[in-house]
């Protein structure tokens, strides 16, 4: 395997793929996971649906199945056994799936503990958090006011970066006696302002344009890289605690007490972040998932349009409202500062009435934005994401004219950037190149891979911290650890 400098641009912030990340981890960390009924059910859901049809297949096997047999699953063409073997293999990264050698013939059986937690949620089993009295229900909040509580959380992070000089990020809410979560700190980590003067940066413009999910998973990759460095234990219980919130139910209310102490003070930077609500009532204090929360494990669309119902700020990205025409003007139909500030990075601000926000998509103020590290495809999406339903049926929903002259804005502003990074050449085998290039995705200095190749990129930064990796995969290998 060979390492060389070479030239590429920044990563593109990107939601974190599940399988990837615990693939990367190492055999412990894996296993602790796994003792959470919570994270076996998210895995399963993120595995690719083949991989999905072998874990069902061997899920109700009374003993492990002989290897001929697990072959015989697969079509005699070379495409159905390639996709076969990619299938096993990635089954054998995740650790849930384990070959054994047994009377000269070798079996397959899943992760005892992830097979149990599996077939307790198939047969309806629930964990943690049971029925509340009927005293909490009558003083629970509405459903509109735990999404206000959630559009305002949120929006004071991105007010937060917008205008880092003068405002604080959201603060913890009151009654939660926990140290509060260091939001200025998360987000410098996750590479979004820099220091010492808190300015934006190129990521962090273009985290503006993202969606909620978007949003919300580049800080929490972040929140759950602390906690890798902290123990195993702690980033089992934020993982589980995490992934739990895609399948609990949008402003069902659970008991602060039934969880851990760290699992309380994981829900109380949730709470304030605006993925959890908090509430006291007879017998202590109770949280409830936002809808925010719900799009962490794919909500979509319904639960990013439940953050801004009737009288609601659109804050977080929710519904359309962006109506773009073929002479570059643009209207809003919004009252939210944060859109309208938004919007504000990239167009000519016209006219601004209560609820509208009128503005020209102009060469100056495209490549303006340009210059602060947005792309043109930013721009177009986010236009096209924030469609106003009038002209979202339309194909496309942002004037092909209007497309065209952004990218050719782009086109101007282009010129060679060369920025040294590291060449990764040679490995031993494709697991090895597999393990490293999940490993450094996950790490966000992945700048360019090829699977056919296998070979990577890298960013210079990330170059020591992947060479130390590699060396950690190869020591395992050679001391007969599964990679």
């Amino acid at each position: 395997m060979q390492a060389d400098a070479a030239a590429a641009h920044p990563p593109a912030l990107q939601s974190l793929n599940l399988a990837s990340y615990i693939a990367s981890l190492a055999p412990e960390a894996r296993s602790q996971l796994y003792s959470s009924p919570w994270t076996c059910q998210a895995v399963f859901r993120a595995l690719e649906p083949l991989g999905q049809q072998y874990v069902l297949r061997l899920l109700y096997a009374p003993e492990p199945l002989p290897d001929g047999f697990v072959r015989n699953w697969a079509k005699s063409d070379t495409t159905s056994a390639k996709k076969h073997e990619v299938a096993l293999r990635l089954l054998q990264e995740l650790s849930l799936l384990a070959a054994e050698a047994r009377g000269g013939t070798t079996t397959w059986a899943l992760h005892e503990v992830f097979k149990e937690h599996l077939r307790s949620a198939l047969a309806g089993s629930t964990h943690g958090g049971g029925m509340v009295d009927a005293v909490v229900l009558s003083v629970m909040p509405g459903q509109e006011a735990i999404a206000e509580y959630a559009v305002k959380q949120w929006e004071g992070v991105l007010t937060f970066l917008l205008d880092p000089t003068r405002q604080a990020p959201p603060s913890m809410p009151v009654g939660l006696r926990h140290e509060p979560l260091d939001v200025e700190r998360l987000v410098a980590a996750a590479g979004l302002i820099k220091e010492p003067d808190r300015a934006l940066t190129g990521a962090g413009f273009r985290f503006l344009l993202m969606d909620t999910n978007g949003q919300a998973w580049t800080l929490l990759r972040d929140y759950i890289r602390s906690a890798e460095q902290a123990s195993a234990a702690q980033l089992s219980s934020v993982l589980s605690f995490l992934m739990q919130l895609g399948f609990r139910q949008v402003g069902r209310p659970y008991a602060l007490a039934g969880l851990s102490p760290l699992e309380q003070r994981i829900a109380a930077h949730m709470a304030q972040l605006g993925l959890l609500y908090t509430f006291k009532a007879e017998g202590g204090t109770y949280f409830c998932p936002t809808a925010l929360a719900s799009t962490l494990c794919g909500g979509g669309a319904a639960a990013a349009a439940a953050l801004s119902p009737s009288g609601l700020s659109a804050g977080v990205g929710g519904g359309g409202y962006v109506i773009v025409e073929t002479n570059f003007r643009i209207y809003a139909y919004t009252s939210s500062r944060i859109q309208v500030r938004v919007l504000e990075e990239f167009c000519r601000l016209d006219c601004a009435l209560p609820n509208l926000f009128v503005g020209t998509l102009t060469r100056d103020s495209v490549q303006h934005a340009l210059g602060k590290g947005m792309t043109a495809d930013d721009i177009i999406g986010f236009l096209q994401s924030h469609a106003h339903p009038q002209v979202a049926a339309r194909v496309p929903s942002v004037p092909e004219t209007v497309q065209d002259q952004i990218r050719l804005w782009e086109r101007e502003t282009q010129r060679v950037d060369m920025s040294p990074a590291f060449w990764y050449s040679n490995f031993e085998d494709v697991t090895l190149y597999e393990r490293s290039r999940a490993f450094a995705q996950q790490r966000g200095v992945l700048l360019w891979d090829s699977a056919e190749r296998q070979q990577m990129v890298v960013t210079q930064q990330g170059h020591t911290l992947v060479k130390e990796h590699i060396k950690l995969l190869k020591a395992q290998a050679a001391m007969g650890t599964a990679l």
